[in-house]
């Protein structure tokens, strides 16, 4: 039995991580841009060609979105899922609509969609699902002081003021539009 020693090239296996983290890297910049030009295209392109675009792209972003380090992917798969949202309540598909939502990851860090179910189901006059958004809303962490004023303002019953008028006017976003005018919020 030959009981030989192993030498363990270390220099090639810390080059290798090196690569495979580069790599990760432009990988992560990659999903970054496409998801920015996909935004840039909505408006501009047949819905149906951004929307399966959107959606090849959301594949490739929910396989890298794992793990508390990829902050910037899940805000990326986030957006993508609010962008097929938006897709589909323009195209008056609210069963999507929905569906997509409900993809979001780690919806505390991601306040549009408690935001947005809030208004919807305000707007169908289920108050009770309504207030479960609001309550989810109030639990996440809040990047958008624009949103606060909004949801402060529909829930606390006060009166609209200039600067809740200033905080609708930010959104252009045609789903949260009509969100706005069904919760009498324009």
């Amino acid at each position: 039995m030959n009981t030989g020693t192993v030498q363990i090239m270390w220099k090639e296996i810390i080059v290798g991580f090196i690569i495979l983290y580069l790599l990760r890297g432009v990988l992560d910049v990659y999903m970054i841009k496409k998801y920015e030009k996909l935004l840039k295209l909505f408006g501009v392109i047949e819905m149906d060609t951004l929307k399966l675009e959107a959606e090849k792209h959301l594949k490739l972003c929910n396989f890298f979105s794992v793990g508390p380090w990829n902050k910037a992917i899940y805000w990326t798969y986030n957006g993508l899922c609010w962008l097929l949202a938006t897709i589909s309540y323009v195209e008056d598909d609210e069963y999507d609509f929905l569906a997509y939502l409900g993809k979001v990851k780690n919806e505390q860090e991601f306040e549009m969609k408690s935001f947005v179910l809030a208004l919807y189901y305000r707007s169908k006059k289920d108050f009770n699902q309504a207030r479960h958004y609001y309550d989810v809303y109030l639990t996440s962490k809040h990047v958008n002081n624009d949103i606060g004023v909004i949801m402060d303002s529909v829930w606390s019953g006060k009166a609209k003021s200039e600067l809740v008028a200033e905080s609708v006017k930010k959104f252009e976003n045609p789903v949260l539009r009509k969100l706005f005018a069904e919760n009498h919020i324009l």
